[in-house]
């Protein structure tokens, strides 16, 4: 079993996931077990899943965001615009009210 000094400089050195399969086992029971280190270390390696997941999924998912239709994101833009647009009007011809200010909110 390692100690938590072990553990946290395992985790901090590289990624758990390149680590070999007998490591990688004792330093997953570690941080189940520790309750110490646990929750840190648990969130460390969390870390490294998200990064790994990112980096693997990286291309699809650009390419998939070149892909979003334009159209539908720009009348969202538009309406907003409008939306806070009149209540930008409807401030300056008085002093701001807090229906106003909670109005103008919402449009955004």
């Amino acid at each position: 079993m390692f100690t938590c000094k072990q553990v946290s400089h395992s985790l901090s050195k590289e990624d758990y996931a390149k680590l070999p399969p007998a490591k990688r086992f004792f330093l997953r029971l570690h941080v189940k077990l520790c309750i110490f280190c646990g929750k840190f270390n648990r969130q460390v390696m969390d870390g490294q899943d998200m990064c790994r997941h990112f980096k693997q999924h990286e291309a699809t998912n650009c390419q998939v965001r070149a892909g979003v239709a334009r159209g539908p994101e720009r009348r969202v833009e538009g309406a907003a615009c409008r939306a806070v647009g009149k209540e930008l009007k409807k401030l300056k011809a008085g002093a701001p009210s807090k229906v106003d200010c909670l109005a103008l909110a919402r449009a955004l």
